[in-house]
């Protein structure tokens, strides 16, 4: 099973939840596999989807500090901020829609 994989069924069991924490905890797993495949401005979007369904920054995950720093080395600040804020409007309720079209794109 390919990484993406993983994460579509992690996604799709977080959602299940109905935690915003624990959903927005998967958009920055994809936010990771985002910066993996060469796509910064993708996972700025998913970092900042995350955001927005938590309803505020994650100080607890771990990986987002990684992530955002790789996704914004690569975009520079204005990059990285443009992207970031293309992801600030999603909730819960389109957590699953930000996937599809940020790396479905």
């Amino acid at each position: 099973m390919s990484a993406r994989a993983h994460h579509d069924r992690a996604l799709e069991l977080a959602l299940g939840s109905q935690d915003a924490p624990v959903v927005a905890a998967v958009l920055v797993g994809f936010a990771d596999l985002a910066v993996r495949l060469g796509r910064p401005a993708a996972a700025a979007r998913l970092l900042g989807a995350a955001s927005g369904v938590r309803g505020g920054p994650d100080r607890a995950n771990l990986d987002h500090p990684r992530v955002e720093a790789a996704a914004r080395a690569a975009l520079g600040e204005a990059g990285f901020a443009e992207a970031y804020a293309g992801g600030l409007g999603y909730r819960l309720e389109t957590a699953g829609e930000v996937v599809r079209v940020t790396l479905d794109a």
